[in-house]
């Protein structure tokens, strides 16, 4: 397998994940259920700012959401500059592989099958990479 594909492939999960994350925060999320009109009865202040928690849980998803997608292409555009410096890269996949398994634990505790299994398998797939890349160097 070409070097880098493992990494070029766990990038563009976080992309997609991330990408499904907005969607799903901007499109399928009732706005009109109980849960949604109690959080909006929660008011919080903020220096020189009141939001209700809706509107605090719809900025930290969409941010969410959005913070995942620059991570994907952020990773994808470090191997595009690194080329084949397996040194390098190797360095950069393990980091991810470890912010990967903390997003792995942390979605197991709070979240539900998609982004736990997600980031299971990019803690995975740049672990693979990391390794592909010692062989190769």
């Amino acid at each position: 397998m070409k070097t880098g594909f493992f990494g070029k492939l766990s990038a563009w999960i976080f992309i997609l994940v991330g990408v499904g994350h907005t969607h799903f925060q901007l499109f399928e999320t009732s706005a009109n259920s109980n849960a949604a009109a109690s959080l909006q009865q929660i008011q919080v202040q903020l220096p020189a700012a009141q939001r209700t928690m809706l509107e605090l849980n719809t900025g930290f998803s969409l941010a969410m959401g959005y913070l995942l997608i620059v991570y994907g292409g952020l990773n994808l555009l470090i191997m595009w500059a690194l080329g084949n410096d397996t040194v390098r890269l190797r360095s950069i996949w393990r980091f991810n592989s470890a912010v990967s398994l903390g997003l792995a634990l942390l979605s197991l505790r709070y979240f539900f099958i998609f982004p736990s299994g997600s980031f299971t398998i990019t803690t995975v797939l740049y672990a693979l990479a990391s390794r592909q890349a010692r062989k190769i160097a």
